[in-house]
């Protein structure tokens, strides 16, 4: 995530600087300033628990950090589900993280799903896809700089996996029979995906896992009398916070909490 500013420089010093360091980057009209200026401002409007306003100039500096040129937001979009950072597809945004920063894009993306989340108006669909463009750039930060991260890196990406994960098993929870199966399998792909992470940060080499791509884990035979476990700690509840997953031998999936 964006590194957090520390408590004593949202108090006193913060605002006024994040308002020049704004208007600066608009004189020069360096828009990646601007991305970084804007979602800084979003986070101390967290801390006042200003979730509307921080889900707002966050978007903006998503605009700013996928687009060359200045793009402005209606505040009154941020509730409605169709409401996304730019007014380009899905794949163009996909295309324009090659030629933007794809950590600070990751970083962002991932704010916004935490800001929607505490706004508690946005629909889960929503968030999660807002969650799904983060991993998406995170894809592209573990390419891009081979996984060097260290530990810091890793913990981000354990938290982030989490967090996914956990959306994904709350909408199961609430969802029909029919969809049920799909939605577990995306959760579980989300902790292969942190799994990877870990392994090419480890050798530092995005080719190890690569074979994963030839052989997904939906496609492998699992032996009679086997089951795999996977065993998810949530960060938001109160107790009870281990629910475990299990694929039987016929690819089933069943949601134990």
């Amino acid at each position: 995530t964006l590194p957090t500013l520390s408590m004593e420089h949202r108090r006193v010093q913060a605002p006024d600087l994040l308002d020049k360091a704004i208007k600066v980057a608009e004189a020069i009209k360096d828009n990646r300033a601007l991305a970084y200026a804007n979602g800084y401002k979003a986070q101390l409007y967290e801390q006042e628990n200003r979730f509307q306003e921080a889900v707002w100039l966050t978007q903006k500096a998503l605009s700013y950090a996928h687009n060359p040129n200045t793009v402005e937001i209606n505040q009154n979009a941020i509730s409605n589900e169709n409401c996304v950072p730019n007014t380009q597809s899905q794949n163009c945004l996909i295309e324009t993280g090659f030629r933007s920063d794809p950590k600070l894009l990751y970083s962002l993306e991932w704010q916004l799903g935490r800001f929607l989340k505490q706004t508690k108006q946005a629909q889960r669909q929503v968030i999660i896809d807002t969650y799904l463009r983060a991993k998406q750039q995170l894809s592209f930060v573990r390419e891009k700089f081979r996984c060097g991260g260290g530990s810091h890196f890793l913990a981000e990406a354990e938290k982030f996996s989490g967090e996914l994960t956990e959306l994904f098993l709350r909408q199961a929870a609430q969802a029909p029979v029919a969809q049920k199966q799909d939605i577990l399998r995306k959760a579980i792909d989300s902790i292969e995906f942190l799994k990877e992470t870990e392994l090419q940060n480890y050798f530092h080499d995005v080719c190890v896992t690569k074979v994963k791509d030839k052989l997904k884990w939906q496609e492998k035979s699992i032996p009679y009398n086997t089951a795999i476990f996977y065993p998810v700690i949530l960060d938001d509840c109160l107790e009870d916070c281990l629910e475990l997953l299990v694929i039987f031998p016929d690819k089933s999936i069943k949601q134990f909490e």
